[in-house]
């Protein structure tokens, strides 16, 4: 029997300069970048860019921050995000790359 999981999903625009200010996650958080760029930062505060196709990952009560100096479009899976989930194959397989 397959299992069904359970979240919400949100798709999100920020203009240029725009910014979700600092705050605690309320479930797993899943943040991919469809278009433009993204700066998020977790809870050491460290700040990491973001390009299409590239995501970032909250845990339940991890305080993050988003912002875009150009602009940008993000799906966010909140909740049960494993079936979003997807591990790199390593360097060197000949596949992804």
């Amino acid at each position: 029997m397959a299992q069904i999981a359970r979240g919400v999903m949100t798709f999100l625009r920020l203009g240029p300069g725009g910014r979700i200010g600092r705050h605690a996650a309320v479930r797993r958080q899943l943040f991919l970048v469809v278009a433009g760029d993204a700066i998020v930062s977790g809870a050491d505060g460290t700040e990491h860019p973001l390009k299409p196709g590239h995501a970032a990952l909250w845990e339940p009560g991890e305080s993050h921050e988003t912002r875009s100096l150009s602009g940008m479009m993000a799906v966010i899976t909140e909740g049960d995000v494993r079936a979003f989930l997807v591990e790199q194959p390593p360097a060197g397989t000949g596949t992804g790359g």
